[in-house]
């Protein structure tokens, strides 16, 4: 009696055994090429990497965000003289953008350490606008149209796995801004960081903080001055 209920013991345990284990048979023939590259030789391995690749698909794609925030520009302060104006911080900009691009977080096979799911890069076409708080809109502005390439992170909480990313990115943009009392459009670039939160992989909500600049050897004419600005901001968006 002992021996048939180990028998049934060990049936169970290499049935439960083979409902886990891989079925290279069945396999999708795409996965062996991401098999070789990351050097995924055993079972557990190779499980969790179709897993991460999965994830990576869901969260690549066309990607489309709204921002708002506040924008800091010193020049406009000096050019208003809102030091003067009683109650009226004008060089505090109520700042709003939108963006349009693309995301990917599949592998890299130029760097073996961007990892599927975890290491994510975007580009995308950034507008910023904005309007003094208090003063009427166009009175005094803010406006800037960039190409922005950014690289991400994306960690999943434990517990809770692709449902709840943290994560942060860090990139450059360069593109043509407007600013000051006379809207005089030049070439600027901008430095993007911020704090990411990314919820069921399509959803993500981010905190952001970038510094623009008007760099002079951007500028046709060395005469112009130089200028700096940060915009601090909020901002939502989805993968297609």
């Amino acid at each position: 009696m002992g021996l048939k209920k180990r028998a049934i013991l060990w049936s169970l345990m290499g049935f439960c055994a083979g409902l886990s284990a891989l079925d290279y048979d069945t396999l999708d023939p795409k996965y062996y090429k991401y098999i070789k590259y990351y050097k995924a030789y055993e079972d557990k391995e190779v499980e969790e990497l179709i897993r991460d690749l999965k994830r990576a698909n869901a969260k690549s794609g066309l990607i489309l965000g709204i921002n708002t925030g506040f924008f800091y520009n010193h020049e406009i302060m000096v050019k208003t003289n809102s030091s003067s104006i009683t109650g009226n911080i004008l060089n505090y900009l109520f700042a709003y953008g939108l963006r349009f691009g693309y995301q990917t977080f599949r592998p890299s096979f130029f760097v073996r350490l961007v990892k599927p799911n975890i290491i994510g890069r975007r580009i995308y076409i950034q507008y910023y606008g904005g309007a003094p708080k208090k003063a009427g809109f166009g009175s005094v502005g803010f406006q800037s149209v960039m190409l922005n390439g950014d690289f991400l992170l994306d960690f999943p909480l434990p517990f809770v796995g692709k449902y709840l990313y943290m994560g942060g990115y860090m990139g450059l943009g360069l593109g043509v801004v407007a600013h000051g009392v006379n809207y005089t459009a030049e070439w600027g670039m901008s430095f993007n960081a911020g704090l990411a939160l990314t919820v069921l992989e399509k959803n993500r909500i981010e905190f952001e903080f970038k510094i623009l600049n008007n760099f002079p050897f951007l500028q046709s004419n060395s005469s112009k001055e130089t200028w700096w600005g940060a915009i601090a901001s909020i901002g939502y968006q989805y993968v297609f």
